[in-house]
């Protein structure tokens, strides 16, 4: 009888709007860098392993659905790439942080108004087995990169798969995605082939650039990349340990980075992202933290360090900076997503 009744209210769940939600894991007392500093530069919001992390208000139809079917509990493997869709209205936005879960070999959609959380699975035309990069495509769509298959998937904003997209291309191993708005195209990191790949919306091959190699324009095992204001490409040459600064139109400019473990230098990077100013920030994998570089490859700040604490990071993987300038870590190790806001400090 109960399922019978579920069957039923279900039908009209998907219309029901949830009020404001609250993430609730946040630090007691304030975690910032520079930490003797009254103005800091960085500081900790929140993190997030899973549904029971967040307060949600549920509306009635909502609340009646969990009475009647049971309110499921969903968790974070190991994160990487990440996008963010602008979702809702200007009046009343919502924007959804979607989450590519190497370990899960799933997909998160997570609301940060509402805090409602769905996991979305692949499907039997386009499976899911270590899904990486995200991306976020005009439209309220996004694309997933799955590095095992080769392939990259366009999904709708209710994480519907709609079309794989550039699947005439051999793509070797896709991982970092990023959308260049002024360029109206899709950047793909083709990490075996050493290479960077430009496809315009409808997935036609526009441009590329790379072969294995040390030199300008070459790349050692790429992860990651982001794209500044101004359209230069910012790509984190892992195994060369530098960030490797493209033109838009993908032929080299300059680089910075070296392998070492001082400050300004690089162990394991992964993760890349820009702020509002132009700051470089990349994730370091085997430091545990996050390093700030003005785009010429001066060391400005390093934040965080290895551990499971707030304010800690453990493998840290994949990054993204929103609009507002909060910083969204893949904190791997920890199966968790952490949340920082840049400060910035007008003179």
């Amino acid at each position: 009888m109960k399922s019978l009744l579920a069957a039923s209210l279900l039908l009209s769940l998907g219309s029901c709007a949830s009020g404001p939600g609250e993430f609730i894991h946040r630090p007691e007392e304030r975690i910032a860098w520079p930490a003797h500093e009254l103005s800091p530069r960085v500081s900790v919001l929140f993190a997030y392993h899973g549904s029971n992390d967040a307060v949600r208000n549920p509306g009635f139809w909502s609340r009646l659905g969990d009475w009647v079917v049971g309110e499921d509990v969903h968790r974070i493997g190991s994160p990487y790439g990440m996008c963010l869709l602008e979702l809702g209205s200007e009046s009343e936005p919502d924007p959804v942080l979607v989450i590519a879960d190497t370990g899960l070999g799933m997909i998160h959609l997570l609301s940060l108004i509402t805090c409602e959380h769905r996991m979305i699975s692949g499907t039997e035309e386009f499976p899911l087995v270590t899904p990486v990069g995200a991306a976020a495509l005009p439209g309220g769509r996004f694309c997933i990169s799955d590095s095992t298959t080769g392939r990259i998937g366009i999904f709708n904003s209710d994480g519907e798969f709609v079309q794989p997209f550039a699947q005439t291309y051999e793509l070797g191993r896709p991982t970092g995605l990023a959308w260049d708005d002024i360029g109206q195209r899709l950047l793909v990191v083709d990490t075996i082939g050493g290479r960077i790949l430009a496809f315009n919306v409808d997935g036609e091959l526009s441009a590329q650039v790379g072969i294995p190699g040390e030199e300008p324009g070459e790349f050692n095992h790429p992860t990651n990349l982001a794209v500044s204001a101004e359209g230069r490409v910012f790509v984190m040459d892992s195994l060369n340990f530098r960030v490797q600064v493209l033109n838009a139109d993908l032929t080299p400019a300059w680089d910075f980075g070296l392998v070492g473990t001082g400050p300004g230098s690089f162990a394991k990077p992964k993760g890349i992202a820009l702020d509002s100013e132009g700051h470089v920030y990349v994730v370091d994998a085997m430091f545990g933290n996050i390093q700030v570089f003005d785009q010429r490859g001066t060391l400005l700040l390093a934040f965080c360090e290895s551990g499971n604490s707030l304010g800690s990071l453990s493998l840290p993987a994949g990054l993204l900076i929103d609009g507002t300038d909060r910083i969204f870590v893949a904190d791997m190790g920890n199966s968790r997503i952490q949340v920082f806001q840049y400060h910035s400090i007008q003179p």
